[in-house]
This record gives C-alpha cells, sequence and structure tokens, in this order.
C-alpha cells in the first residue's frame, strides 16, 4: 500500500526551472526561499485548499549535506508556506542515512534503493503530544492529514519513504500523508 496519499507539484522541471532551482539550491541563494513558497502556496490553494491539514513537515537534509549547503533548502519554503496558509511547520523527520544525490543516481530501483530506512523521526514528532492535546492531531470526523513539501518530485522514493516514516511514529500512525513539490 502506498504511505502517499497524492502527490501535486507547481512547476514542470525544465532547463528555465532546473537553473532557478539550481542557483537556490547549490549556489545558495536564499533570496529564491520566499519565490518558492508563493509557488508552495498558489499550489497549495489550487489543489490542497479544501483539505484540512494540521501541519507541514518537510524532507530533512542529512547533518553532512546540511555541512555542504548550509541550509536546508526545503526547510526555508516550508516556512514560508506555513506562514501564508496559517499552518504550523514542524521538523517530523530527521535524515539518518546519507545517500548520493539522486540526480546522479541512475534508474527508479537505484533511487528507492538508497531511499530505504534513510529517515526516522526528528525533534517535531517528540512535540506531538502538544498537539494531540490542543487538539491538532485529534480524530474529528476525518483521518488526520499532514502536508509534506520537497522541492523535485522524479521517482516519488523521497516522499514515500518519509510517508511511511511519518506514519511509523507513534501519535502520526493514522495519518494521511499528502506531499507538495515544487517541480516534477
Amino acid at each position: 500500500m502506498d504511505p502517499l496519499t497524492a502527490n501535486r507539484s507547481a512547476l514542470r522541471y525544465d532547463e528555465q526551472v532546473k537553473a532557478v532551482v539550481a542557483a537556490y539550491k547549490y549556489r545558495g541563494d536564499e533570496r529564491l526561499a520566499e519565490l518558492f513558497a508563493v509557488l508552495a502556496a498558489s499550489c497549495y490553494y489550487r489543489y490542497y485548499s479544501g483539505i484540512s491539514f494540521r501541519l507541514i513537515t518537510y524532507v530533512p537534509l542529512h547533518d553532512k549535506r546540511l555541512a555542504e549547503r548550509g541550509f536546508n533548502q526545503v526547510e526555508l519554503i516550508a516556512k514560508g508556506l506555513g506562514r501564508m496558509v496559517g499552518l504550523p511547520v514542524l521538523p517530523l523527520l530527521r535524515r539518518i542515512k546519507y545517500t548520493e544525490k539522486l540526480s546522479i543516481q541512475s534508474g527508479r530501483t537505484a533511487r528507492f534503493a538508497s531511499m530505504q530506512k534513510a529517515f526516522a523521526p526528528g525533534e517535531g514528532a517528540s512535540q506531538s503530544f502538544r498537539l494531540r492535546r490542543s487538539g491538532w492531531l485529534s480524530r474529528k470526523t476525518d483521518r488526520p492529514k499532514v502536508l509534506l513539501l520537497d522541492d523535485i518530485f522524479t521517482t516519488g522514493a523521497t516522499v514515500r519513504s518519509c510517508a511511511s516514516a511519518i506514519k511509523a511514529i507513534p501519535d502520526f500512525a493514522d495519518v494521511e500523508v499528502y506531499s507538495l513539490t515544487l517541480c516534477r
């Protein structure tokens, strides 16, 4: 069973978008975070406005990759999106397995294999007791829904691995995980 309920993307990953994403992600042009947050919000309102999400989380970077880049590009976008749509942003996951960049891995099978057991509960997962007490995660008429943010959707290996890891957190076992990516 697929751990991911749905994915929607704001942009097609063509050569022009690839160049702008690279400027942000690899050359550290953090000014683009706000632009990408606006694009993510536009995608959110277009596809997900009728869904009652309880929170936003994002794909974490491994500590080694975070040290290389100096920032998590998706975290900045998630925080901007959270402000725009009025949802809390929690780091539910941490990356515990260092993997080669997916862009240089060949094939779908290699990407899915590299993402196996790559994520574990993060510091935001331990804050879930506050969310449950405040009613954010309590059962109402539907299952709680979490929005997972990432930058690029190619095979879906990363977001599916994250969705599985989120559902493995006891307080989140019954959630539906939707993803929103900038590009596909």
